[in-house]
This record gives C-alpha cells, structure tokens and sequence, in this order.
C-alpha cells in the first residue's frame, strides 16, 4: 500500500460522512461541510511541513504522531 492509497481512502471516507455510522465521539464530524464537495488529502510530514510523496510505503506513515 502507498501513501497514494491511504489519501484516497481518507477521501472517500470524508465524502461519505453523512451515511457512515460513527460512534458517538465522531458525531461531530458530521458538521463538516464536506457533503457536496469533493475533499482532497495530503499527508505531510509533521517535522518538516512539507507533503509525503504519494509513491512512497504506506509504512512511512504513522497516524499515532
């Protein structure tokens, strides 16, 4: 899996905010005005601010930081 993979899943799953079950700490996100858009989503490097090329191991990721 690439990081390329991960951005497109956060994608999808930002556009399907308003049918998607969420457990009811998430609920908020539910006022996102993602609905009739079409969200985009790059990864960045935290330390360096700068995006994570998308060809690169998803492994290089590390959504606890």
């Amino acid at each position: 899996m690439k990081i390329l993979d991960i951005q497109r899943d956060l994608e999808e799953s930002l556009t399907g905010l308003s049918t998607s079950t969420l457990p009811p700490t998430l609920e908020g996100l539910r006022h996102l005005p993602v609905y009739d858009r079409n969200p985009q989503v790059s990864i960045r490097n935290l330390d360096k601010g700068r995006e994570v090329r998308e060809d690169a191991d998803a492994s290089y990721f590390d959504p606890d930081r």
